[in-house]
């Protein structure tokens, strides 16, 4: 696991060695272990380490074929190395390394663009063809390690994290349909990022950089893992066995080390499960895992009774991080790691697990994913009511208001309230579940000033989770759900937070539920396999994971109700005073740029009670302009306009 940057100038320029070396810095929390830099004229790459595989000098990169025509630099663990180095092998393909990132490489020379379908990881990494010119920049197929690029008719700019690019570009402008939907969700989505100029290369794709310009194009394709066929599966008694197999195979790749692997353990069905796995596969082997508690009194919050019931079954060796109101005098550090406005509270708490864990071990793994892709949440279990004709008379309805609002110069009044009601009731079906799971209310756009507040509509309209759901057509419910919810929360929040949140510590986070040959399987197996009525007549999802688990595992683990990794948020930021909030936003980015309106949030800070009960979006521009207030002392020359 590194970090990875890079800059292609497609003029007649060469790169400057300081720019380079400016963004490995600016990522070195990600590579500690390490550091290089490969310049020739006008391309240059650079690298930092975090030793995993094959831990010696022997595997630093920048990595330089012999010819010196190939270069890579990589970032990623790939498990099953060791199968295709012997396949490279037995073509008389001879290694100078025990490292992965010299399989990946010679994969490429052999096959081109079409190895990455052998590799079986978790990866993001940029080859360079001296003799074509060519840049390729390839992220893994479910999104799980990130990859960012600036791209212009002059240059092109990557890196494995934003603030590298902005080191180096530090003139952006804000992307404001990304910031609305952040509003929303808090997360950017879509691909895009808080600015304008740059973006997130897309989970499963391969952009190629020449002078020709950019290319983007799909190696994989999440919605052909979603089938209806399910006449090849057996009867649940026999099927969840298979699922076990299936599961034990990745953990068994994710275990795959030159150093030791631990385990993050909440206590709930999926860390449990993976913990189950581990000490099945290592025997007797000292087995590390981590996890957080919180002060007496947060029962609602606390799963340490669950977190050592299963270290004591599983005899593992386990830290308890706790976990208090301190957490708010970190969230500077918080905020500069998590590289983009970021509103989701549990990674405060990911980010002192992390911490303290890489205190222990350099490699674990987490049980992100399982809720995807075997519906463990509670806004899978009711389907979305096709009733697509009252919601089309919604919309135009909307619309008329809209229009009355705008050209009746009655802006500013409750026609804009009546509008934003009526318009998230509106709109496809993919929308209503977009509107279901949204972390905050779409009648926080009447924050805007009045010219934006349609066009933050306008886009939502659009957002991925909406449009990933209307495009499975021919398909359940559930599966639509399921589908929307990997190609955009999982990737924009979960994985995230966990690759932000632990790299920050130089910790190396491993989710064998997002095996992709696991994730296919999972995705086409039968809805009553993932949600169905447990003991007791419980619907909950992720029920042939249940099943498979029962011998495996107590059924107060099994059976408990979803927990989400989540923290007492309104009780931490009670210790801020509200004028300390309201001073970071009053005198913020956003107001100063006429973005959002000063005196409709002043309305808002007036009532307490208002801001009880709208903290998630309170908290998304208290993040906002923390994110921009660190931005702006860590990056020299840092400038970020509203553009036109």
């Amino acid at each position: 696991m590194c970090g990875i940057v890079g800059i292609y100038n497609l003029v007649n320029k060469a790169v400057n060695p300081g720019e380079i070396k400016l963004m490995t810095d600016m990522i070195g929390h990600r590579g500690p272990d390490g550091e290089g830099c490969w310049i020739d004229d006008s391309i240059g790459l650079g690298h930092r380490r975090l030793a995993i595989i094959d831990v010696s000098a022997a595997g630093n990169q920048p990595m330089v074929t012999l010819d010196s025509r190939y270069v890579i630099v990589f970032n990623g663990e790939i498990y099953n190395y060791k199968e295709l180095k012997e396949q490279l092998e037995s073509k008389g393909c001879i290694f100078y390394t025990k490292s992965d990132t010299e399989v990946v490489l010679q994969l490429f020379i052999h096959y081109g663009l079409k190895s990455v379908d052998l590799l079986r990881g978790m990866f993001a990494f940029a080859i360079w063809d001296n003799k074509l010119k060519s840049l390729s920049l390839v992220r893994d197929r479910l999104g799980i390690k990130p990859l960012y690029l600036f791209w212009n008719q002059s240059c092109c700019v990557f890196a494995s994290e934003i603030k590298a690019i902005v080191a180096v570009k530090p003139n952006l402008t804000i992307n404001l349909n990304s910031f609305g939907r952040y509003l929303r969700t808090s997360t950017m989505t879509n691909n895009e990022t808080v600015f304008k100029e740059i973006s997130r290369l897309e989970p499963g794709t391969i952009a190629q950089i020449n002078h020709e310009g950019l290319k983007i194009h799909h190696y994989y394709t999440l919605q052909n893992t979603f089938s209806n066929n399910t006449e090849s599966y057996k009867e649940l008694s026999a099927e969840k066995d298979v699922l076990y197999q299936n599961l034990k195979e990745a953990v068994q790749y994710h275990l795959v080390s030159d150093v030791k692997v631990g385990c993050f353990l909440s206590g709930g069905l999926d860390s449990s499960t993976l913990i189950a796995l581990t000490r099945e596969l290592t025997g007797d082997a000292e087995l590390f895992t981590s996890s957080v508690v919180f002060d007496k009194g947060l029962n609602k919050y606390n799963e340490e009774y669950f977190s050592d019931l299963v270290s004591r079954i599983f005899s593992t060796s386990h830290l308890k991080c706790s976990l208090d109101e301190s957490i708010i005098s970190e969230l500077n550090e918080i905020v500069w790691h998590c590289d983009e406005p970021f509103g989701i509270a549990a990674s405060f708490a990911l980010y002192i697990l992390s911490r303290e864990t890489a205190k222990n071990v350099k490699v674990v793994l987490s049980g992100d994913g399982a809720d995807e892709i075997l519906g463990g949440y509670q806004g899978f279990f009711n389907p979305i009511k096709n009733d697509s004709i009252w919601r089309s008379l919604l919309q135009k309805s909307a619309n008329l208001l809209r229009l009355s609002a705008k050209f009746g110069h009655t802006r500013n009044n409750f026609l804009n309230t009546a509008y934003l009601k009526m318009a998230r009731k509106g709109g496809s079906a993919g929308l209503q579940f977009a509107e279901q799971i949204a972390n905050s209310s779409a009648l926080n756009f009447r924050f805007f000033n009045d010219e934006l507040l349609y066009n933050a509509w306008s886009d939502w309209t659009q957002c991925e989770l909406a449009t990933a759901y209307d495009s499975l057509t021919g398909n359940s419910d559930l599966r639509k759900k399921l589908f929307a919810s990997q190609k955009s929360r999982l990737v924009d929040e979960m994985l995230t937070k966990v690759d932000r949140m632990t790299m920050a510590h130089g910790l190396e986070a491993r989710v064998p539920f997002l095996d992709h040959l696991f994730v296919e399987y999972s995705n086409s197996l039968p809805d009553n396999y993932k949600i169905n009525y447990t003991a007791g007549n419980i619907l909950q999802g992720k029920f042939i994971l249940r099943k498979a688990m029962e011998q495996k595992l107590p059924d107060n683990i099994i059976y408990r109700e979803k927990h989400g990794f989540d923290i007492p948020i309104p009780n931490y930021f009670s210790k801020i005073s509200t004028n300390h909030i309201r001073d970071v936003i009053f005198n913020g980015f956003l107001i100063k740029n006429a973005i959002i309106n000063k005196n409709k949030i002043e309305e808002l800070f007036s009532i307490e009670k208002a801001i009880n009960e709208n903290y998630q979006f309170v908290l998304n521009l208290y993040m906002f302009e923390l994110w921009f207030n660190v931005y702006t002392a860590k990056i020299p020359d840092f400038v970020l306009s509203i553009g036109k």
